[in-house]
């Protein structure tokens, strides 16, 4: 027996958890798994989980991986997590991609603030990679500073090479956020 692929049916789409589809000129969501027409303009959004963030797009064509840089397009520059593409005449799967967002620790007498904002960061904020982060010791009275204590990812770090010390106040630090969670005291 022979057999050959029904023209009549139409390519499938499916997209992973967190991400919401829709066709060009509706509002209505398009679940995974649903027969989408070739040359039908798709609209995806990604909706980051809780304590994550959007890290990029996963594209598979008739299960082969394709460069979202090529099948997808961006219309916002400044929002990758919202893409459209064309549907070609092959079954589709789109998956966003997340990573968690590490958290920042500070210790009593420390205050923290991200750069060009003057709002304090709580001790167990979650703080996005490559953040700055500026830091400030107040000495409890009867005490003075001495020095910073710096654990990453529960590993202590030297705290004269992962801090950038303020030229004119030692009590003042900064640094750029990484992938791991950061504890400073």
């Amino acid at each position: 027996a022979n057999f050959a692929s029904n023209p009549t049916l139409n390519p499938t789409l499916r997209v992973g958890d967190h991400v919401t589809a829709t066709i060009e000129g509706s509002d209505a969501p398009v679940p995974s798994g649903s027969a989408v027409p070739e040359n039908t303009t798709v609209h995806l959004t990604a909706i980051a989980p809780e304590e994550q963030h959007f890290i990029g797009w996963t594209v598979k064509v008739d299960g082969a991986v394709k460069d979202p840089s090529t099948f997808l397009t961006t219309p916002d520059a400044n929002d990758p997590t919202k893409v459209t593409f064309t549907m070609p005449d092959a079954d589709v799967e789109v998956t966003a991609n997340f990573k968690g967002i590490p958290t920042l620790n500070i210790g009593d007498h420390v205050t923290a603030n991200i750069k060009d904002s003057d709002a304090p960061v709580p001790s167990g904020s979650a703080v996005l990679e490559n953040t700055t982060v500026h830091l400030t010791a107040t000495a409890p009275e009867g005490q003075h500073f001495i020095s910073w204590t710096v654990l990453v990812g529960g590993e202590e770090q030297k705290a004269d090479t992962f801090l950038t010390p303020d030229k004119n106040d030692p009590t003042k630090a900064t640094f750029t956020m990484p992938s791991k969670n950061v504890e400073v005291t």
